[in-house]
């Protein structure tokens, strides 16, 4: 939509519509039923546009039709960021950021966390003997955390041994039957370290 510069009959006066001057040396502009009826149309076309039914009473309906185009075309294009969520973080990600718990699999007294299933591991029975904890292959590439959960059985003293690669940066490994240890895993991503706090959940 423009002015009607190429109808001569219209009168513009330095591109645009005129009353006309006082001395009479510069006319009136006239508006033609074919720029009227282009008017018209096109502000019709922006109400139809936000599905609404034209009315001539009301002067609010091409403001209403813009907010309600501009929200539904938010809405189309604004990603699910709790799906994204899930399913990026995550295999197991159920709704916001939590997760189901991994059963972390000993094997010759060796447990390696998979980053890949999860974020929280646990074994699926207290501990029986003596523990070493891997290094998971994943941490390269994985910026955050991870928390494994190792419980002492009812006789106790079972020792935690960490590969190459793990740094202590608090607390220490509780032998005490019943008790839970709790080690806060933090990755900065470059797999070549991951530093380690340890706390206790006490017996229970």
């Amino acid at each position: 939509m423009d002015y009607p510069k190429s109808d001569p009959r219209v009168g513009l006066h330095n591109g645009k519509f005129t009353d006309g001057s006082a001395d009479g040396t510069v006319k009136p502009s006239r508006d033609t039923a074919a720029h009227a009826n282009a008017l018209t149309d096109e502000i019709l076309n922006v109400i139809r546009a936000g599905k609404l039914v034209p009315d001539e009473g009301d002067v609010g309906q091409m403001a209403q039709s813009i907010q309600v185009m501009i929200a539904a075309a938010i809405a189309a294009n604004t990603p699910n960021l709790s799906a994204y969520l899930r399913y990026n973080a995550s295999a197991v990600l159920e709704a916001g950021f939590w997760t189901k718990p991994v059963v972390l699999t000993i094997n010759a007294g060796v447990a390696t966390a998979d980053l890949a299933a999860g974020n929280v591991f646990t074994p699926a029975a207290p501990l029986s003997a003596n523990l070493t904890l891997g290094f998971p292959a994943e941490a390269e590439g994985k910026a955050g955390m991870f928390l494994v959960v190792l419980k002492q059985d009812a006789t106790g003293g079972r020792t935690l041994t960490l590969a190459p690669g793990y740094r202590v940066a608090g607390g220490s490994w509780s032998t005490t039957a019943g008790a839970v240890n709790l080690l806060w895993v933090t990755s900065d991503g470059s797999g070549a370290a991951l530093d380690v706090v340890i706390s206790q959940r006490g017996a229970g």
